[in-house]
């Protein structure tokens, strides 16, 4: 079979196997090459112990996050050089201790077969996801393929077998062993499918959601209202497929309906869901510290949230508008948008809130076309020279000026200079 190799990724196997070492290209890469797929990453396993490994690429930047493991690092681009697994040094001990049969091939270069001991291509044809010889094994040595498997199926539209599929639900429970952080970059990439609702309702089957995030299950049987057509959970999940698949955004289309069903009150006959954007906030902070997010990403997604459910009046006059632009941050107004309008598309079932959403966004992009940002976006004095100018000293009473000042500039843009703030101030003063 003819696969395309890159130069770096031969090189880095001729090197190995002029040092006396048997390597074959490993993984995914060969699942991908054989689906006629592009490889995201390249995965070489070897006979060479790992002191061997770092001793024939010493003059290669490189370093080890595991054991038996190098990784190469060549134009911004990580390649992973592996020992056989096990204890036998052979190669088809290594495969038969990887995860999945359609992860358990190998490719040698020298003779130009895939090495498939385990009917991986098989699988392949038959759009299986199947664990290796005993599922139940290759879960209990990494709990994390349990979520890997899951992943790999929402990456690549593969049914999971159902011995395999069933051990997954009866093994649940032991993901937990494993370290919050790879959970979350396994999350990652099935929020970044193009269509995630398949692997989270995947979760779901699986019980793997109620190990992970259980507050997503609280929302699964619950209603969101009569104009709604879903659950809250369908809901959540038709939002995030709608939205691009940026992390931030992704996340934010998961999670910005999770605080109602805590919230929820029956009133004159429906219900009522007050102060779900807060709630969400707070569950949303407390979800994404759990599986180590950073700090800059919980707080611009808990952000989005705070502010998605947005209560616009088409009665709003312009000063409005730019007070509602300036409180949820300019840098945060085409993702708090989008998310927005995602939200509306997964939800309701008439085009009311649509109707009333599109006059917001035309009447807003109307405002940046104009520039009319650029002339309120800073006050032309501060806290200090309002300090000066009345004679006060600092404390509240500043703030509370400064916010009167930003409420005559948004309705009339063209005084802030300090001049017509100033005047302004002659009036107040005492």
């Amino acid at each position: 079979m003819r696969l395309q190799v890159p130069e770096f990724v031969r090189k880095v196997i001729e090197r190995l196997r002029k040092s006396g070492h048997d390597a074959y290209i490993v993984g995914g890469a060969v699942r991908d090459l054989c689906m006629k797929r592009e490889p995201v990453d390249w995965d070489i396993t070897t006979s060479a112990r790992p002191h061997e490994i770092e001793s024939v690429f010493k003059d290669i930047k490189h370093f080890s996050l595991w054991h038996d493991t190098i990784t190469l690092v060549h134009n911004q681009k990580e390649y992973e050089i592996s020992s056989f697994r096990g204890t036998s040094g052979r190669l088809e001990e290594d495969l038969g201790l990887r995860d999945f049969t359609i992860n358990a091939m190998a490719f040698d270069m020298e003779s130009g077969r895939v090495i498939d001991p385990y009917a991986g291509q098989a699988d392949i044809a038959k759009r299986l996801i199947r664990g290796v010889i005993k599922p139940e094994n290759r879960f209990r040595e990494d709990p994390l393929r349990l979520l890997r498997a899951v992943r790999i199926s929402s990456e690549i539209r593969f049914k999971i077998e159902d011995t395999t599929f069933h051990t997954i639900s009866n093994m649940a429970h032991e993901i937990n062993a494993c370290a919050p952080e790879r959970i979350r970059d396994e999350l990652i990439k099935i929020l970044l499918t193009p269509k995630p609702s398949e692997g989270f309702n995947l979760m779901v089957k699986t019980n793997l959601m109620t190990e992970l995030i259980p507050e997503l299950m609280e929302g699964y049987r619950i209603k969101e209202g009569f104009s709604h057509k879903y659950t809250i959970f369908r809901h959540l999940l038709e939002t995030t497929d709608r939205v691009r698949p940026e992390i931030h955004l992704r996340l934010a289309a998961l999670l910005h309906d999770i605080g109602k069903p805590r919230v929820r009150k029956r009133i004159d006959g429906g219900w009522s869901f007050q102060g779900h954007e807060e709630q969400g906030e707070k569950l949303s902070i407390s979800i994404m510290k759990r599986l180590c997010f950073s700090g800059v990403l919980i707080k611009r997604v808990a952000h989005l949230i705070r502010h998605h459910n947005i209560y616009y009046d088409p009665g709003w006059k312009e000063a409005d508008l730019i007070r509602f632009i300036m409180d949820v941050g300019e840098e945060n107004l085409d993702d708090l948008l989008e998310l927005r309008y995602a939200d509306i598309k997964a939800g309701e079932n008439d085009n009311r809130e649509l109707g009333v959403f599109l006059n917001l966004t035309a009447r807003v992009l109307a405002i940046k076309n104009k520039g009319t940002l650029d002339k309120v976006r800073r006050l032309a004095i501060n806290g200090r020279d309002i300090m000066e100018y009345l004679g006060i000293k600092e404390g509240p009473e500043v703030g509370e000026i400064l916010e009167y000042l930003r409420g005559k500039v948004y309705e009339n843009p063209i005084i802030n200079n300090k001049k017509e703030l100033l005047k302004i101030l002659e009036k107040i003063k005492p």
